[in-house]
């Protein structure tokens, strides 16, 4: 079957019981929700790109992340951007762990 995507193209579909845009689980690495990868994160196509970040910002988790692996703790990082909170840095650290550790796995 396929889908048309526009312009002439088409996106065929396999049978398949695992949707993508959905957390899933495949050779013990846990894919994240696409759209909602954590309560206060979201993934907007076209706001930054498609790029995780903290819900009604524009601040992407990937910089939150790398702030926490530079030294600064949850806390310190929320005084440098007080449009956030302590529970939005702790779901983009702990959702650019994950990413990283699938990254790791696949490249094994």
């Amino acid at each position: 079957m396929h889908v048309p995507l526009g312009g002439g193209l088409a996106q065929e579909l396999f049978d398949t019981k695992v949707n993508l845009v959905r957390p899933f689980e495949v050779d013990g690495r846990r894919g994240p929700d696409l759209v909602r990868p954590r309560p206060t994160l979201r993934v907007v196509p076209g706001k930054l790109s498609g790029e995780p970040h903290v819900e009604a910002t524009r601040i992407p988790t990937q910089m939150l992340a790398a702030l926490e692996r530079r030294g600064f703790d949850p806390a310190a990082i929320v005084e440098m951007y007080p449009a956030i909170n302590v529970t939005n840095v702790v779901e983009a650290i702990d959702l650019e762990v994950q990413l990283d550790e699938n990254l790791r796995a696949r490249a094994a």
